[in-house]
């Protein structure tokens, strides 16, 4: 019952499918996907494959368990650990041990990946065990992964990892029925191969290139051409006493005789040699067989026939798979078994368990298999509320009532029928549940849990002061029971409480401190939005660049949802760039949070977008944008979708506006101020700002409406507004000035306006590399080490010549050759650079990005390269840049390597810095001989071979006085000269130095 992590051997007469390899093996991206039928020869292909890569191919045949994420997370390492069991996974290994959750597995598994040297080809075959919270798992796991590492999956159908998003990205190839059918040459070499007689293009015509038909029918075995005979056919020829045993075989994986025996398998001796023999299709395990899932399929529907046998049998797998911890493939047993009150005991735990950590898919994997009569009322909320969660409202909603009909009332029915009125906005009944369920709460988490729903009711019905009390009181609660779930769940509440009431210091404290919690707990999936919601309250501080930080940081997680949290985010950018006036990119973002909208049927937020996508258009002239928006908002109105009203009002007057059509903007804009309850609080804010411009542009601006105006912006923020809001408040100031009516609000607003925020900018980080002698990398200021030579070799090129291609780098640091040997240790290279800058504080961003096929430093770096030092002096001399210059000048640039590349820069980096201390000496002859001699020397030391340094070192030593000094130099240079060059110093100089000393060397 162990999972499976052997690579299959190879069948005899296996066709070695080259054209498919090659794609398989020279696909650049990270995620290769096989999608077909039975009997396209999947396992084969991929087996072929691992073949190949032997030593680093680690092979996974995925079970039914492997739909629990944690299950699969064990797994995976356990065949990694098949392949390298020497490769340390420390971080995985220390989440593992104190229970962390399976997102931080996958981030932790992905972490000690990256530092491995060795580059591994991840085999899952089996695809279709995988359901949404294991494809969700393996989705994570993905992203986090780094250079090299690939993933190839094999499956009836799509895996739930978002792969036609992978696939428009470029980062995944799929592969499916026509590609892996024979081709008429393939039919053709695999019935050669099995000796002549065959019609070859009737046979391929007929079965349409069905891999494993065709070697059925090449085989021998079976003369008939229907795919559903084949195997029935071949059946038919074993013996008979096999024949009527054989579909005993049917209830196991892995086909081995002694597996057989231990179970009571009515099996002959030798029965896995004789259906070998017969030509069935069987992939060879090393000693056991893995039988073809059509050839299950067929066994099954005729032990199926012997009902009692077939019960027995799969209860007797049952019991031994769940003591071997198999629990979903014994519930599976069971199920077939009829054995119900096994099956239920087992669905219980394992619901429990997966509701715990909000697991819902499986919820609905483990108690869908049973009529909904056959559970008991605490399984029917449990599949209740998993449905609620999974995109079955109504059915779910449905299940729930009738559970509450029958007074079946549980603290979690409560609390599912709470989330149900959360959901429909029904404030007064949520609160009526959350104190009937506090009522009936006896556990100290059940009590928790309802306080956290009465907090979130308080703050929906607008008595902001009395959710706060209620989330401290959680969160005080849950620290004390030391429950980190709990007291994450009650940061966000206090988060959003602070946050309603203007407390923006408090709400950004306790954001960074559930941040803190969930990262402790290894449960990343929990971050999106609170990294999201942190970039909102760093924008109405005006640190944009901040904001921007944190919805780097939550786009991964987020994308791989393709959810709610991707279309916040996306909002979220959008609000930044309309702040900063970049009205383009402003767009950009709205129209794709509202396309991700439409997908999710999330009309609110969409409804939300809208006004602010106007506004951003508008500057640009893209009417067609507003005008979409504005349909859109019409049908929604027609709909009477709440806001819709609202939404549609600012956006009929901020066109109006645009156009300086002053009355219609004016009566638009009024009834927008009329729904301003129904709007957000910016947006409303900024509409009753318009309706005044719009009222005095048409003059109609009074002492009255003044006053109206003041008394509607009490409550207002200077981040409510835009930048070039704030000459239209300080008018509008003037105005009521001029009015005489009060501006208590307009003044503290345009006292603060947003022209006026500071807006606090992080100084880029430095990389600073020092390439000239010992190289030496710093980021801000940190040493960083670089472990591998060629990830140093990387990072120099990439600095010098910015963004490139991996096979420009490969021709330049492996002297053009293209092994593949070379590209793998590429990969490595890349991925231990990547890591090494990303391990300091202050990088928060990825610091080797790879876009559109060239790899680059990040942007976000301030660079200082030494090896530019010195032709930047040279541009523009000053005896200070000449100095730095000629002071970083430690030795030879990138001395250990020998690529042509970095011997021409060791060249050039030389040659520039001989010509600086050329002109740094010249400089000072004059004003400080005693330093230009230094420099002289200096200079002679690192360029043994410049003869007009000796020359003019010689020289400043004369007109100093200092002939001993002089004569040294001569007797240095003459010596250089006779050994390099073979020749002796001019005449002149030779005389003032050589007739005395003619016996010297």
């Amino acid at each position: 019952m162990s999972f499976w992590s052997q690579v299959p051997k190879a069948v005899r007469h296996e066709l070695i499918r080259l054209e498919l390899l090659g794609r398989l093996a020279d696909h650049e991206g990270q995620l290769t996907v096989l999608i077909a039928p039975g009997g396209y020869g999947k396992t084969t292909l991929l087996a072929q494959h691992a073949r190949r890569f032997e030593g680093r191919a680690v092979w996974l045949t995925l079970g039914p368990d492997d739909a629990d994420p944690l299950v699969l997370s064990q797994h995976l390492v356990g065949a990694l650990r098949k392949v390298m069991p020497t490769l340390r996974l420390e971080a995985w290994e220390q989440l593992s041990h104190v229970g962390g959750s399976a997102e931080g597995l996958a981030t932790a598994l992905a972490h000690d990946l990256t530092r491995s040297t060795t580059n591994f080809e991840f085999i899952l075959d089996g695809s279709d065990s995988l359901m949404s919270a294991a494809g969700r798992w393996l989705a994570q796991w993905m992203n986090s992964l780094t250079e090299g590492h690939r993933v190839l999956l094999a499956g009836r159908a799509e895996p739930p990892i978002g792969l036609a998003h992978r696939v428009a990205r470029g980062d995944a190839q799929l592969i499916g029925l026509k590609d892996l059918a024979f081709s008429a040459m393939e039919t053709a070499e695999c019935l050669t191969r099995s000796g002549d007689g065959f019609d070859v293009e009737v046979i391929h015509a007929r079965l349409e290139g069905w891999p494993v038909g065709v070697a059925l029918v090449g085989s021998g075995a079976s003369p008939q051409l229907t795919p559903a005979d084949l195997l029935e056919d071949v059946l038919a020829h074993l013996p008979v006493s096999l024949q009527q045993a054989l579909p005993e075989a049917s209830v196991l994986d892995v086909w081995d005789e002694a597996q057989a025996t231990q179970f009571g398998l009515a099996l002959p001796d030798g029965w896995v040699q004789t259906v070998r023999q017969a030509g069935l299709p069987l992939m060879p395990l090393g000693g056991s067989y893995r039988p073809h899932q059509l050839l299950r399929e067929v066994l099954d529907a005729r032990l199926r026939r012997q009902h009692s046998r077939f019960q027995a049998l799969h209860l007797r797998i049952g019991n031994q798979a769940e003591q071997s911890g198999h629990r979903l493939q014994a519930l599976e047993h069971y199920r077939l078994a009829g054995a119900y009150e096994q099956a239920l005991l087992l669905a219980r735990d394992l619901a429990d368990e997966y509701e715990n950590r909000w697991e819902y898919q499986l919820v609905r994997r483990v108690l869908e298999v049973f009529p909904e009569q056959h559970l008991p009322p605490d399984l029917r909320r449990l599949l209740g509320h998993a449905l609620l969660e999974t995109g079955e409202g109504t059915r779910g909603e449905e299940l729930l009532y009738r559970l509450r009909q029958a007074r079946q009332n549980s603290p979690g029915l409560l609390r599912s029928l709470a989330v149900l009125a959360s959901r429909a906005g029904q404030v007064d009944r949520l609160l009526q549940l959350v104190e009937e369920g506090l009522a009936l709460a006896a556990l100290p988490r059940d009590r928790r849990r309802f306080l956290l729903l009465k907090a979130h009711a308080l703050r929906q019905a607008d008595r902001f002061d009395e959710a706060l009390l209620v989330a401290q009181e959680v969160a005080a609660l849950a620290e004390r029971a030391g429950d980190l779930v709990d007291y994450g769940a009650a940061l966000g509440q206090l988060e959003q409480a602070y946050n309603a009431l203007g407390r923006l210091p408090e709400s950004e404290a306790a954001l960074r401190q559930a941040l803190d919690v969930y990262a402790r707990l290894g449960m990343p999936g929990r971050m999106p939005q609170l990294l999201i919601n942190l970039a909102g309250l760093l924008l109405k501080q005006g640190q944009h660049d901040a904001a921007l930080v944190q919805l780097d940081s939550a786009a991964s997680s987020a994308e791989q949802e393709q959810g709610t949290d991707l279309a916040l985010l996306h909002e979220t950018r959008g609000d930044v760039f309309l702040w900063r006036s970049q009205h383009a990119l402003a767009v950009e973002h709205y129209r794709r949070a509202q396309e991700l909208c439409d997908q999710l049927r999330i009309s609110i937020l969409s409804l939300r977008i809208a006004p602010k996508l106007c506004q951003a258009a508008l500057p640009l002239g893209r009417l067609e944008v507003v005008d979409h928006a504005l349909n859109t908002l019409n049908q929604a109105v027609r709909a009477g979708l709440p806001t819709a009203e609202a939404n549609q009002k600012v956006c009929i007057g901020l066109l109006a506006r645009h156009e300086q059509r002053w009355t219609a903007a004016l009566e638009a804009l009024a009834e927008a101020r009329a729904f301003r309850a129904d709007l957000g609080t910016a947006i409303g804010h900024r509409a009753v700002v318009y309706h005044a411009e719009a009222c005095w542009r048409a003059g109609r601006f009074d002492r009255s409406g003044a006053t109206a105006l003041d008394h509607d912006l009490a409550d207002a923020q200077p981040f409510h507004f835009l930048p070039e809001d704030a000459p239209l408040l300080e008018q509008l100031s003037r105005r009521c000035i001029d009015l005489q009516a009060p501006i208590v609000a307009l003044n503290r607003l345009t006292s603060d306006a947003p022209s006026k925020l500071t807006t606090e900018v992080p100084a880029p980080p430095v990389l600073s590399l020092r390439t000239l002698g010992t190289l030496q990398v710093h980021v801000a200021g940190t040493a960083v080490h670089i472990p591998l030579r060629k990830s140093a070799e990387v990072l120099i090129w990439l600095a010098l010549y910015g963004p490139s291609s991996r096979d420009q780098m490969i021709a330049a640091l492996w002297d053009g050759s293209n092994e593949r040997r070379h590209i793998e240790y590429f990969k490595v290279a890349v991925r231990h650079l990547r890591l090494a800058l990303a391990s300091p504080p202050s990088v928060t961003f990825n610091p080797l990005p790879y876009d559109a096929g060239q790899y680059r430093l990040s942007e976000r770096f301030q660079l200082d390269l030494d090896v530019h030092i010195a032709a930047e002096a040279l541009r523009s001399p000053s005896e200070s840049s000449l100095r730095r210059a000629l002071s970083v000048y430690a030795g030879p640039f990138l001395a250990a390597s020998d690529a042509e590349w970095s011997a021409s820069v060791r060249l050039e980096s030389l040659e520039a810095t001989v010509a600086v201390a050329f002109r740094l000496a010249e400089l000072l002859e004059g004003t400080a001989p005693d330093e230009a001699a230094a420099i002289y020397h200096h200079l002679i030391a690192i360029d043994p071979l410049q003869e007009d340094a000796y020359v003019r070192l010689i020289r400043l030593c004369q007109e100093r006085g200092d002939r001993a000094s002089a004569k040294q130099v001569y007797l240095k240079y003459r010596r250089m000269l006779k050994e390099e060059w073979g020749r002796s110093p001019d005449q002149a100089l030779a005389a003032a130095y050589d007739g005395a000393h003619a016996g010297l060397p």
